[in-house]
């Protein structure tokens, strides 16, 4: 059944290969979403697109959100591409469905607004690091990016911050799969996350 290729399958063959915070997302769609789900208990030679549009349909309606199906879509996808390559399908059924479309009102992005940045500022200045707030509010960067600077990322004579990384508690896996969370820098993931600000 599928349950039980797509275990071996995440913890075998993608976990060594990809970043620990991207195992952590796959593995939290799978145990969440996926694992539970009627199309987890079918035999992988008997499901379709049907089933997997059917169930694409069944976690927009539930969480309303397009990135949910995204997320789970995108792994199933790799997972039944490595099907097709290891011959135990002959088709990966996720290439005839229809993703959701993103609507207008999912991508607009609402900044602060002056009253609720005020607000922030006034609520951080109590907080003994309320410089990071400052910080975060005036150039934008993520909690992780800004955790991971260091000294070497700060042109004090320019007023410039390198962003070249991110640290986040993470999930990570010992060879029993046991779960610990370990505080991990990694990399900035694409070009545009390293940046001059």
């Amino acid at each position: 059944v599928l349950n039980d290729l797509i275990k071996i399958w995440l913890f075998q063959v993608k976990k060594p290969s990809i970043k620990p915070n991207s195992f952590e997302r796959y593995e939290a769609d799978y145990r969440l979403k996926i694992k539970s789900h009627p199309l987890a208990q079918m035999q992988l030679y008997s499901i379709r697109g049907i089933h997997v549009q059917t169930f694409y349909n069944e976690l927009y309606d539930k969480y309303k959100s397009v990135d949910v199906v995204k997320n789970v879509h995108k792994v199933l996808n790799m997972f039944f591409k490595y099907c097709v390559k290891e011959n135990y399908l002959l088709k990966n059924p996720c290439e005839s469905i229809e993703l959701p479309k993103t609507s207008n009102v999912e991508d607009e992005i609402c900044p602060f607004n002056k009253d609720e940045i005020n607000k922030i500022v006034d609520f951080s200045l109590r907080e003994p690091k309320y410089y990071i707030f400052y910080i975060m509010l005036s150039t934008g960067i993520r909690r992780g990016e800004i955790t991971a600077l260091t000294h070497k990322d700060i042109d004090y004579e320019h007023s410039i911050l390198k962003i070249n990384k991110s640290l986040n508690l993470m999930a990570v896996y010992d060879e029993n799969n046991t779960k610990t969370y370990k505080d991990i820098v990694q990399t900035a993931k694409t070009k545009s996350s390293i940046r001059e600000i």
